[in-house]
């Protein structure tokens, strides 16, 4: 409806948007299996969801266009993106919306149906394509074998991953500097400068320097 309210010239695109609309809750639950949580799976699928269906397209489309090395960059990037249906669904949009174009950039004689495959009909077909496997996918899992076989086998590289992407996160490191003195003991919290507090625990005397242990962790 806001399509034809704003007269936008996207013929066809209703069956796209439609299969579309039968796919992605499809991948969307599909994807909740490889996550321990439903909260988590929420929170990438909203990020990849904005990365893959605004930034992704818009760059493939005008890698396109640059050059013939830009273009090749940009086919061996498509790859990593078909398998998403927001992409593939803002990759027909905007291949319908400028198909006189590619038309010329196709060389092509003749004007380049809507659904063709130069034009949308590959990200139709890539639709088509997840629905498959996702249905699939999901037998499998409702019968009980992804949790069976497949998961034994995924989740520990799974781990593996989100490990190593732990230990790249950088974090402040606290040193703690500590004065005992008999029973008792004082701790202070390094507040960033080294120097500055070093010099509080010095200053720090007992009356009894037999019975003062100073000790740096």
């Amino acid at each position: 409806m806001a399509i034809k309210a704003c007269n936008i010239d996207a013929v066809d695109f209703d069956q796209i948007l439609l299969l579309f609309a039968i796919v992605n809750p499809c991948f969307v639950y599909s994807m909740t299996f490889f996550f321990e949580t439903d909260s988590k799976a929420s929170v990438l699928i909203r990020i990849m969801f904005f990365v893959l269906g605004g930034v992704a397209p818009i760059a493939i489309q005008i890698l396109r266009v640059v050059n013939p090395r830009t273009n090749q960059i940009g086919d061996m990037l498509k790859p990593y993106f078909v398998p998403w249906p927001i992409y593939n669904l803002t990759m027909s949009y905007i291949s319908i919306i400028n198909r006189q174009m590619l038309t010329l950039y196709h060389e092509s004689t003749t004007p380049l149906e809507p659904l063709d495959f130069k034009i949308a009909g590959e990200s139709y077909e890539h639709l088509q394509t997840c629905f498959l496997y996702c249905f699939s996918f999901l037998i499998l899992c409702e019968i009980g074998v992804y949790n069976s076989l497949i998961r034994p086998l995924i989740h520990p590289l799974y781990l593996q991953a989100a490990f190593a992407f732990k230990k790249l996160l950088r974090k402040k490191e606290y040193r703690n500097y500590s004065i005992k003195r008999d029973f008792d003991a004082l701790e202070l919290w390094d507040s960033g400068d080294e120097e500055e507090t070093i010099s509080k625990i010095l200053n720090l005397k007992d009356p009894d320097p037999k019975n003062e242990e100073k000790r740096v962790k």
